[in-house]
């Protein structure tokens, strides 16, 4: 999912149906602009998709940020995130 997550009204409805689609061992990538705002609704997306695969059905592979050299620095972050348990499906 790139840059669409803070857009989503039930994040967690939706990582749970694609996660569903994965088979065990799959694995998820989430990549959004880094806003350099800490409210911002980009990193508050991240931060609960974080809580979201912090549970035991989910092993981090990669959490990253990722900077141009460009001017202003423009910043992007990066979860990488494998099934490792049966996910539970939504209702």
């Amino acid at each position: 999912l790139s840059e669409v997550i803070y857009y989503l009204d039930d994040l967690e409805a939706v990582l749970l149906k694609m996660c569903g689609c994965l088979r065990s061992d799959g694995v998820i990538i989430l990549s959004c602009y880094r806003h350099p705002s800490l409210f911002s609704p980009n990193r508050r997306a991240f931060k609960k998709a974080r809580r979201f695969f912090s549970s035991k059905d989910y092993k981090l592979m990669a959490d990253l940020r990722l900077s141009s050299e460009a001017p202003g620095k423009t910043t992007w972050s990066i979860l990488a995130v494998r099934v490792v348990g049966a996910p539970k499906q939504s209702a």
